[in-house]
């Protein structure tokens, strides 16, 4: 999704763009593909910053607005956006059921579905229509229902300001 309509920055998963890519592709909705680069790759967080040529950008698309300053809050309503199982331009809705340490991270847990193709889109806040985490991944089918999580803004939207000036926000060693 659109985070820098000026620069045009797309925001995704690590694992939805790999770590060296031989060529990234994305479109708008109603647009033919074309190509992008991969700006920037934090696997532990499972973020990736893609830029896009801004000629390629409609001029109608929307820039997300983003939830940066604080985490959602438990029960409220969510929206989670993607393309699950190749069905386009979807969106499952549900409440942010926790905000979770696990498997040494923070993440957003929802009840929305996040199935394979939601990874990458956004979770965005029904109220306030902000950004509020990016799909990421959702628990097995096998053991459990209603189980996603999502990379909270709270730390992405960090990188993303570091990367506005010219810093690398990659994580010290």
């Amino acid at each position: 999704f659109l985070i820098d309509a000026t620069r045009g920055w797309i925001a995704t998963n690590a694992h939805v763009s790999s770590r060296n890519p031989e060529s990234l592709e994305i479109a708008f909705k109603d647009q033919s593909f074309f190509d992008a680069q991969l700006l920037f790759v934090d696997r532990y967080l499972d973020l990736a910053v893609l830029q896009a040529p801004k000629k390629q950008i409609p001029a109608g698309a929307k820039q997300a607005q983003l939830r940066c300053n604080d985490w959602p809050e438990v029960g409220s309503e969510v929206g989670a956006y993607g393309h699950p199982l190749s069905l386009d331009f979807s969106v499952t809705t549900g409440i942010v059921s926790g905000l979770r340490y696990r498997h040494n991270r923070y993440w957003i847990q929802t009840d929305a579905a996040i199935n394979r193709g939601n990874s990458g889109g956004p979770l965005i806040s029904i109220k306030s229509g902000e950004v509020v985490g990016i799909n990421a991944l959702g628990y097995s089918k096998r053991s459990s229902e209603g189980l996603g999580f999502a990379v909270p803004m709270v730390y992405a939207c960090r990188v993303f300001q570091l990367l506005r000036e010219g810093k690398n926000p990659s994580p010290p060693y």
